[in-house]
């Protein structure tokens, strides 16, 4: 079976998981290709030998989408995939006007809440355009299924992103009563809520001088200067972007993930599978899937201050439950294993493809 995959880029959960799903079906022997409409990121996992067309963008959108469109056409006759998959509802309207009277059938894949995060002008008839065309539309939790207003509940099928087995990390030895670690991952947008989290550490940190926080992702000024203004530079630091999880994971105690809104939340999968104790927003009921308050982890009822800022005081006051729930933590992977949702994936394909 031929294969294409598309995606905006490397750097996101989407990115990550098409690296995975790519290196799997080619154990599998599967033809794969990936194409990425403007991202530029190197890859976290070891894709040689998979070819990766990388189109550039442009500053003007109009020539840029008008070029994506062009060059994703000329991709697909090249590749002849008997299946086109596509992440993202808006790499996935550009593929599907890309394939205009092509007999090539596509899959559509969310990565988002469909309730929450929705497109808007231009981006909405051109979404319905791809939903209309795709075989498949694929979603991250089966609370995600009402996507358009269940226009296409019957053909909408729930693939949860698979949940690699991390190793179990060493860190050096330090007590809790001298210092606990908090980490987060994400780069700083409004749904990530890092905003909020640093307003919530700085008002529990006001009253444990104990705690510490890293937060990793691309150089925000905004968070630097918030951080200032709440007086956290000697609590706070702000690291970088990093392809090198199991670091930031290893250093940490406690994984926080303070969104707005998410999808299937990856770096928060990757640090439960690694035994990290991990406190989470009920952004969306999909979370509930993930985590069990107080068994496997803490999830805070919304994304304020005040409800991140009482489980952060809880793990706090109540240390000894850092290591007790993050090893409870670790059976995440055992319950969406890589080789569970590649083949779920496969079945799919494979189905689109003898039906089409």
């Amino acid at each position: 079976m031929r294969v294409l995959f598309c995606v905006d880029d490397f750097k996101g959960g989407a990115g990550n998981v098409i690296q995975l799903l790519s290196i799997e079906f080619v154990k599998r022997n599967h033809h794969v290709a990936i194409c990425c409409l403007g991202g530029v990121t190197p890859g976290r996992h070891p894709i040689d030998g998979i070819p990766v067309y990388r189109i550039k963008g442009s500053k003007n959108t109009i020539v840029k989408y008008l070029h994506f469109i062009r060059e994703v056409r000329c991709i697909v006759k090249h590749e002849k995939p008997d299946c086109v998959v596509s992440f993202l509802f808006g790499t996935s309207s550009w593929v599907n006007l890309a394939m205009v009277g092509m007999k090539t059938p596509l899959i559509v894949s969310e990565r988002s809440d469909p309730n929450y995060l929705v497109p808007h002008g231009l981006m909405v008839p051109l979404t319905e355009l791809a939903y209309r065309r795709a075989k498949r539309i694929v979603v991250l939790f089966e609370d995600f299924k009402d996507i358009s207003g269940n226009k296409y509940y019957n053909k909408t099928v729930a693939i949860p992103n698979p949940v690699p087995t991390m190793p179990l990390l060493q860190m050096d030895s330090h007590s809790y009563d001298e210092e606990i670690r908090f980490v987060t991952i994400a780069n700083d947008s409004p749904p990530k809520g890092l905003d909020i989290l640093v307003k919530a550490f700085a008002g529990v940190a006001r009253s444990n001088s104990h705690i510490v926080l890293r937060i990793y992702g691309k150089e925000s000024e905004r968070l630097r200067q918030m951080i200032q203004a709440e007086r956290m530079q000697d609590r706070v630091r702000l690291m970088g972007y990093t392809l090198n999880v199991n670091e930031a994971l290893s250093w940490s105690d406690v994984y926080v993930m303070p969104s707005r809104h998410e999808g299937f939340p990856n770096s928060l999968c990757e640090a439960m599978s690694a035994g990290k104790c991990c406190i989470a927003t009920l952004c969306h009921n999909g979370i509930k899937d993930l985590i069990i308050h107080k068994e496997n982890g803490y999830i805070a009822s919304e994304a304020t201050v005040k409800a991140i800022g009482e489980q952060l005081s809880y793990v706090i006051e109540h240390p000894e439950v850092i290591k007790a729930t993050g090893k409870k933590a670790r059976a995440l992977s055992q319950k969406y294993p890589l080789n569970k949702v590649v083949s779920m994936w496969e079945g799919l394909i494979d189905e689109v493809v003898k039906n089409r």
